[in-house]
């Protein structure tokens, strides 16, 4: 990689799942690049026009026109044309593909060149993506690996033989040939490991919160937003996230019908996805259950800090157990107690922030049975809110995830 000393570094970060400006969904990359920005880099964000959780397009991109560029904070997002799918179908795949074909092509007529290109894992496709860009400009080339496939799938149910020996490959090969690989938890790093990648280039760079005052302001209108969302003497207990089938939501909906109709207790599922009309459907029976269609990240975290407590459920997998979701440290900058049932990694995370409170993999009787407990012990989880709030400040900023980042970038470019 050639010296950078006369011109502004740059990182292109590619993630097909990247959420960025009013958009639901995962921020961490474009929260990275706001911290890293201050220090010196410059970094563009190449992610799907499409979006992962309203199934709408964020921008009209088409084959005719398939990359629009937004300026946000500072930050180029690309949004580069995917085809639409409404449900875990062969047409996800076809989104998956289509992503890659126009992201390879545009970045490699985009320039200026970049120091290094970070892909982002979901999916292999991407960061395979970015092992071509990477090679073709000299840069540096990071693999970050926030969901383990074939691991994963293969938990979820993947059976096909073919299938999965072309993902291992896939898997060893970056491994191999990334000159750093980034694990976003303990467990996952313990994975890459595990399935081949080199101890000596693999490090953990969490997720996080990015550090916002106005968030604080937010939080001292709470009683005014539950007043606004219609919220008085009810105890809330919100899930905000992706409506998906390992979200285990549908135990949570059994949970809710087992509790007593005389307690004040509201149920609420904030999120989109695949799952949505039909547990829409199995919640109309219930009056405690309330679904609602995704929105803002900045109108999610006023939910969050208006409820009561917030959820973190999973389906009963192992490779949950080794994942750190990022609605774990949003829900503590919300001050909102956490009700785990994921156990390890994300477990631990909440038992030792003293956050909320850790129960086995979610049921139906577990879930009703610590949902009563709560409203009977509203000041115990306020307190637990308290402590998470002040563990994501500190211990789980966003701000140390990126400094941890901009020391291997800043020793990559500079030993190169």
């Amino acid at each position: 990689m050639r010296g950078t000393t006369e011109r502004q570094r740059t990182i292109w970060m590619l993630n097909h799942y990247a959420a960025a400006g009013a958009q639901a969904g995962g921020s961490r990359h474009i929260d990275l690049a706001k911290s890293i920005l201050q220090q010196g880099w410059r970094t563009e964000i190449f992610a799907s026009s499409f979006d992962h959780v309203s199934r709408e397009y964020v921008v009209p991109t088409s084959w005719r026109k398939p990359v629009i560029t937004q300026n946000i904070d500072g930050i180029l997002v690309h949004r580069v044309h995917s085809s639409p799918y409404f449900e875990n179908s062969w047409r996800r795949y076809l989104n998956m593909a289509v992503f890659c074909f126009y992201l390879l092509l545009y970045c490699l007529v985009r320039r200026p060149k970049p120091d290094v290109v970070l892909g982002s894992s979901g999916h292999l496709l991407t960061p395979m993506v970015g092992w071509i860009v990477a090679r073709r400009y000299r840069a540096m080339c990071i693999l970050e690996v926030r969901d383990l496939w074939p691991d994963s799938l293969i938990q979820l149910g993947l059976t096909s033989k073919p299938i999965v020996a072309v993902l291992r490959w896939m898997e060893s090969f970056l491994y191999a040939h990334a000159d750093l690989i980034v694990g976003v938890s303990q467990g996952i790093v313990a994975g890459i490991i595990r399935n081949g990648g080199d101890p000596a280039k693999t490090v953990l760079i969490s997720h996080g919160v990015e550090t916002d005052p106005s968030r604080e302001a937010v939080v001292s209108q709470r009683e005014a937003i539950r007043a606004e969302l219609g919220w008085r003497d009810e105890f809330v207990v919100l899930w905000a996230g992706s409506i998906e089938p390992f979200n285990a939501l549908d135990v949570v909906i059994d949970g809710a019908a087992l509790l007593d109709p005389s307690l004040p207790i509201k149920v609420v599922l904030l999120g989109g996805g695949s799952e949505f009309e039909a547990l829409q459907q199995r919640a109309a029976t219930l009056g405690n259950v309330t679904m609602v269609p995704s929105v803002s990240r900045a109108e999610s975290f006023r939910w969050m800090v208006a409820a009561d407590a917030g959820l973190l459920v999973a389906s009963q997998f192992d490779a949950f157990t080794g994942t750190r979701p990022r609605k774990i440290f949003d829900y503590m900058a919300a001050h909102l107690p956490i009700l785990c049932f994921v156990p390890g990694e994300a477990s631990q995370i909440v038992a030792e922030s003293g956050a909320g409170l850790v129960r086995d993999w979610a049921t139906p009787h577990l879930v009703a049975e610590t949902i009563a407990w709560s409203v009977q012990h509203a000041s115990e989880l306020d307190e637990m809110g308290e402590r998470g709030a002040g563990a994501a400040a500190t211990e789980y900023s966003l701000e140390h995830s990126a400094s941890l980042l901009l020391q291997y970038l800043n020793t990559s470019v500079q030993g190169s």
